[in-house]
């Protein structure tokens, strides 16, 4: 998604201020919709996907009606998968209590889940598939690719007064579909806009790794058009980026510049004797700024198709990235943005899952983290790595987030990746607009300097 401006555009201009107030998500990404409509609770929502699911089983003799093409489905448009739903922070004391955090605001990694299964239930309504009956478990299964982008700059909300997610699908492929929400808090006689947040998720034959063709999205009107056109041109950027990635292709002029810089500061002038073992006055270590964390998927976090839950993946992710963005900083971080979450394989219950949280970037009061989530199996002897999320803090106050210094060629890569000045007057900011510190480029390396997996953007199609 394009920004209006870069960071770097900003702090050139003038005041944090004027950072603060700009909209990084366009103003209009939703469809008009003024039809009378009752919005679904979350757990009408969960009830309403088990009608078209159930619980995945034998689901063999359903997958013949399934179309081979994609144009052997009907066309549908964004009407047809829109929908509203109510979260009760407000005037539910059990969803208070489960959405409310220790310092009395809604919990962000609470939105996460919630968000999640809305978007499951928004690409069910899209799918229409001839021949397969309603209320009859549907042999597809819809799973979450990728989180483009959740943008609040302001996540800070007091439960006094219920929210409201609605959203539709905005963009169709082969297999895949992008899923646009937005979270209104319902103020009296008006609703105020909170979040925007933009899913890819990808339709699957149940019990197999295959993907399903879904149904095309034909646009009605001038803005149903525009909301589509993004929708492209957002999956245009994700290929272009992995195409210019660092793994792909060598650092260019001016992140050769970069490295200069970083090892210069490194380097006596005085003695000529390289001082990497002495860390700069007021700050540290890359490699000493993360956090750990180990957790055993039980069978509550179940999700519809007998897998762990994925908002219950990025709800622990979320929070451990706040906690070490708190620990590190000292202050308490405001969620401002979240972006290229992964979702690479599904994750097993009965799983170890090991989640690390790293900071690899910051800049005035913002702190850009990494957490990655690894299945381990101590029997087998293996780690994979499962999933990658990006989260971005600005902290209380105005003084600045304690600097981070990479010791490592991988985390020196790591900095000028996330570093939205170098990026900005970079040749090819255009392919890298979306890498300010507020949507940073995805993590190649991690704390041991290994690289990541390069995931195939073919499969979202």
């Amino acid at each position: 998604m394009a920004f209006t401006r870069t960071l770097a555009a900003l702090v050139q201009g003038g005041s944090r201020q004027r950072l603060m107030s700009i909209s990084i998500c366009p103003a209009r990404n939703i469809i008009s919709f003024n039809e009378p409509l009752r919005p679904k609770s979350m757990p009408e929502v969960m009830e309403a996907l088990k009608s078209y699911v159930g619980y995945v089983g034998d689901v063999k003799g359903a997958h013949e009606k399934l179309p081979k093409t994609q144009e052997e489905l009907p066309t549908r448009s964004m009407l047809d998968s829109y929908d509203e739903c109510i979260i009760p922070v407000s005037t539910s004391l059990t969803t208070q209590k489960s959405h409310t955090s220790g310092q009395g605001f809604v919990r962000f990694g609470r939105i996460l889940e919630d968000m999640d299964e809305f978007a499951v239930w928004l690409s069910y309504r899209h799918l229409q598939y001839p021949g397969l009956s309603f209320g009859v478990p549907m042999p597809v299964i819809i799973v979450t690719a990728l989180v483009d982008s959740i943008h609040s700059e302001d996540m800070e909300i007091k439960p006094q007064h219920d929210l409201k997610l609605r959203g539709h699908i905005s963009w169709v492929g082969k297999t895949s579909m992008e899923v646009t929400m937005e979270l209104l808090a319902l103020l009296p006689g008006q609703a105020k806009h909170l979040v925007n947040a933009k899913f890819v998720m990808v339709a699957m034959r149940a019990n197999s790794s295959i993907t399903v063709a879904v149904n095309k999205l034909l646009p009605r009107n001038e803005e149903e058009q525009t909301i589509f056109n993004e929708g492209a041109a957002n999956v245009a950027q994700r290929k272009k980026f992995q195409a210019s990635g660092i793994l792909k292709q060598p650092p260019n002029h001016e992140e050769r510049d970069l490295l200069h810089k970083l090892f210069l500061e490194d380097f006596d002038p005085e003695t000529y004797i390289l001082k990497s073992d002495e860390c700069p006055a007021g700050a540290v270590w890359m490699s000493d700024a993360r956090l750990t964390n180990v957790v055993i998927c039980q069978p509550e976090s179940e999700n519809l198709y007998n897998k762990v839950f994925g908002g219950f993946l990025m709800r622990n992710a979320f929070e451990l990235a706040w906690s070490t963005a708190y620990i590190l900083s000292g202050r308490r971080p405001k969620t401002y943005h979240t972006a290229d979450i992964w979702f690479r394989k599904p994750v097993e219950l009965g799983s170890l899952l090991h989640y690390e949280a790293q900071v690899v970037y910051s800049r005035e009061n913002f702190m850009q983290l990494n957490v990655n989530a690894t299945v381990i199996k101590p029997d087998k002897g293996t780690k994979e790595i499962t999933n990658v999320f990006h989260f971005t803090f600005c902290l209380d106050g105005n003084s600045p987030a304690p600097r981070v210094v990479p010791r490592s060629y991988p985390g020196k890569l790591e900095c000028f990746v996330h570093d939205p000045f170098v990026r900005a007057e970079s040749k090819h900011a255009q392919l890298a607009s979306k890498h300010t510190l507020c949507l940073a480029a995805p993590a190649l390396y991690n704390a041991t300097g290994l690289p990541h997996f390069c995931l195939n953007l073919k499969a979202f199609s």
